[in-house]
């Protein structure tokens, strides 16, 4: 069953069970209840609650809070990757990061339906709210990304170990001695890596370093959607001098699907030699939480003439069934350039500012992972509701839920290119606490 058609269901049933108790409803309809004027003494005993069937629909309008805000790279601390820039030497940083994306609200729908006969009754609800999507556009932006790829043994200076520079000669130079201040190891790094000139060592000679990661411009996209649907046993007190009380109980589905998306841009070579060298790249990063389980709650209301006070709470058991997926394309535009000395290419084929591992072409990845978390939540509702006729009302108020060990799309990537020359991942830890809430506004029939 597809993703549409699982969220149609919940309402097509409700609409099913209206249509297979319509005669009870046109009953009501046709003795004028829907329009009567407002009794708030029904029995004679002050007020009571409504018996029979009842229905309500909401319009909501809520916030899906982000998953935990994070940069978009490898998040070291302290970051260590150093690159040479113009005679010295600078640090990878991360400039880019989701808490530059704004959030907002959205609207939606919840409707529920039910029958309520003495103490005992039921009822169905499914609420569905819009997706909730941000974009961010930016220049300029700078990303570190962890570079295990093992290089083999190249000369190294030994007095730059803190910027991991390695140096060779150009063969036009013919053999030479090595300055004393060089010998040779392997160093950890390589895929990022490129020949860079560098002043201080002999004419046409190269340094193998790691290069600087940036971007001319980037686009950052999130999309949350939600959608639940829940059955519920109600059982209804005697009412009391402070008031009335329900409790329920029942099972619910709920689905939260979260969507990290990322796009840059650049030229692969300046004119300065330098240019983006991850350009182009597209990446895309999903969680998808699948929660089912029994909840338990407990509804108070207080009548007051025509106004009704409710506030509901409900505890939320649920089993998740996750999905996390990283898709998408690193360096797609990346391409080799050769330099030359007097007009000829070197025997060696120098390639300089172009990464190790993109020299020929660019690299794909797509990972995906299940796994299974308890997934506890709270919910609460405080509303106000106006009798507008005997049977009629008009509901406002304001709601909200808790979920916890929810997967959060902006923790699900490893910004880690791998020694077995795997590209990124999906990290361990991928969970964090949902937040929803907003106001709801609706019309109810027959409830209070």
């Amino acid at each position: 069953m597809s993703l549409t058609y699982m969220k149609k269901f919940p309402i097509v049933l409700l609409l099913l069970l209206v249509i297979a108790h319509s005669s009870t409803v046109l009953a009501q309809m046709s003795q004028g209840r829907l329009w009567s004027p407002v009794a708030s003494d029904q029995f004679g005993g002050g007020a009571r609650l409504r018996s029979g069937f009842w229905g309500e629909i909401d319009y909501n309008y809520w916030l899906i809070t982000q998953g935990k805000q994070t940069v978009i790279g490898w998040d070291a601390a302290p970051i260590g990757t150093h690159y040479y820039a113009s005679d010295t030497t600078q640090a990878r940083k991360n400039t880019i990061s989701t808490d530059m994306l704004e959030q907002q609200f959205e609207g939606g729908t919840t409707i529920r339906f039910g029958n309520q006969i003495g103490h005992h009754g039921w009822e169905l609800k499914t609420t569905i709210l819009q997706a909730q999507s941000s974009v961010f556009q930016g220049y300029g932006g700078e990303m570190d990304i962890n570079d295990q790829f093992i290089s083999t043994a190249r000369p190294f200076i030994v007095g730059d170990n803190d910027h991991n520079f390695l140096y060779r000669y150009d063969p036009v130079s013919g053999p030479q001695t090595l300055p004393d201040n060089v010998s040779y190891r392997s160093m950890p790094g390589g895929a990022l890596w490129g020949w860079v000139a560098y002043p201080g060592i002999p004419s046409q000679s190269y340094i193998f370093t790691p290069l600087p990661i940036f971007f001319d411009d980037y686009t950052i996209r999130t999309r949350v959607s939600h959608w639940d649907v829940e059955a519920n046993y109600i059982f209804r007190m005697h009412p009391t001098r402070f008031g009335f009380f329900e409790f329920t109980g029942g099972v619910r589905y709920f689905q939260l699907d979260d969507n990290l998306g990322f796009e840059s841009t650049g030229r692969p070579y300046a004119s300065n030699g330098v240019g983006n060298i991850l350009a182009d790249s597209n990446w895309n990063f999903t969680a998808l939480n699948r929660i089912v389980g029994p909840q338990v709650g407990m509804r108070y209301i207080r009548k007051i003439g025509r106004w009704s006070l409710i506030a509901n709470s409900r505890f939320f058991a649920g089993f998740n069934a996750q999905r996390m997926t990283s898709r998408g394309t690193l360096a797609s535009d990346a391409q080799a350039r050769e330099e030359s000395y007097a007009g000829e290419v070197t025997p060696m084929d120098m390639y300089v500012w172009t990464p190790s591992r993109f020299s020929n072409n660019s690299e794909s990845f797509n990972h995906a992972a299940n796994r299974t978390e308890f997934s506890p939540g709270v919910d609460f509702s405080l509303m106000a509701n106006w009798q507008m006729t005997d049977a009629i009302g008009i509901t406002l108020g304001y709601q909200g839920m808790y979920i916890d060990n929810t997967a959060r799309s902006s923790l699900v990537n490893d910004y880690t290119l791998f020694p077995n020359g795997q590209i990124f991942g999906i990290n361990e830890n991928v969970n964090d606490t949902t937040w929803m809430h907003g106001f709801t506004i609706g019309i109810t029939i027959n409830r209070f």
